[in-house]
């Protein structure tokens, strides 16, 4: 059982160490990157944390239907219903 836990946790320090590469290249490559594509499109902090949000948003309301269109749907759907009573 002591080895199953050794093998765990290398590969733990293994996960980490590798996510922390990858967290210096992205800030030491794509930082500087973005700021050059900031300037050149003259984009402002304020713009990428509002289309953060915008996208947040988009998202959260996929496959959700407008109310308007749920409401019309139930006139429709009660038409039918009174159409076939009468």
């Amino acid at each position: 059982m002591y080895s199953w836990d050794e093998g765990k946790y290398a590969n733990l320090a293994s996960m980490l160490y590798n996510n922390y590469k990858q967290a210096l290249c992205i800030i030491n490559v794509d930082g500087p990157e973005l700021k050059r594509a900031k300037e050149t499109f003259e984009v402002q902090e304020g713009d990428l944390e509002r289309w953060r949000l915008e996208q947040k948003e988009y998202f959260l309301a996929l496959g959700q239907e407008p109310e308007g269109h749920v409401l019309k749907i139930a006139y429709v759907e009660r038409l039918r219903e009174l159409h076939d009573a009468e």
